[in-house]
């Protein structure tokens, strides 16, 4: 029987003196998992800055993770070819 996955994410939101990041689009890779994005100061209180400063840094962890989770779980696999569709 295939075992439970649990998935987990932690965000943090601080003040720092780090300048701004060159692209807002595009978060930096800091470690395995670990992304960041620097946000202008000015949009502190811009709900749609804030969130699409979310989502860029989040989605290249959340693809990074599938990745790597997937990649682990095929060679798991004795003889068989994972088809993704």
């Amino acid at each position: 029987m295939a075992r439970n996955l649990e998935v987990s994410i932690r965000i943090e939101m601080n003040e720092t003196d780090a300048p701004l990041s060159a692209n807002s689009e595009k978060a930096e890779a800091i470690s395995s998992g670990h992304f960041r994005l620097v946000l202008d100061g000015a949009k502190s209180l811009d709900i749609d800055a804030l969130e699409n400063g979310l989502l860029n840094t989040s989605y290249p962890a959340i693809r990074q993770a599938l990745a790597t989770y997937l990649a682990d779980e095929v060679k798991k696999m004795p003889n068989q070819n994972a088809s993704y569709s």
